[in-house]
């Protein structure tokens, strides 16, 4: 009688389990505007967009297959690709940051989860308002 099912080296198999532990966890970054900006601006896991001039209380969550997953243990990071264009500064409370538009221009935001690059979130901040 012949095995019909394929036979795999003890290290291989170990390796494929491996690889797949080591995988992030994590997909992405949710935010939520926690105040009341002045002026209208956008907030959510893909693009940002302020005028400058204007500061944004957010709180960010690790995202997982599209749900983000509210665990204080989970380490969340935002840091600005260029300060000239938007300053991040954390606030009080962990996972939360306030991003103020500095100046027009277009960036990103590198967001990260546990120490992981979990991508980038585009930015545009706007001439101030009644310019």
């Amino acid at each position: 009688m012949t095995n019909r099912w394929p036979t795999f080296p003890r290290a291989r198999f170990v390796v494929v389990l491996w690889m797949a532990a080591c995988a992030p966890a994590y997909d992405g970054v949710a935010l939520e505007i926690v105040n009341t900006p002045p002026v209208d601006v956008t907030v959510d896991d893909a693009r940002i967009e302020l005028p400058a001039g204007v500061a944004v209380l957010v709180r960010a969550h690790a995202e997982r297959h599209g749900s983000a997953v509210h665990d204080p243990e989970i380490d969340v990071a935002l840091d600005s690709a260029d300060d000239e264009v938007l300053r991040i500064r954390d606030a009080a409370r962990p996972r939360t940051f306030v991003l103020l538009g500095n100046m027009p221009g277009t960036m990103c935001i590198e967001a990260r989860v546990d120490g992981d690059d979990v991508g980038c979130i585009d930015v545009v901040v706007t001439a101030p308002v009644g310019d």
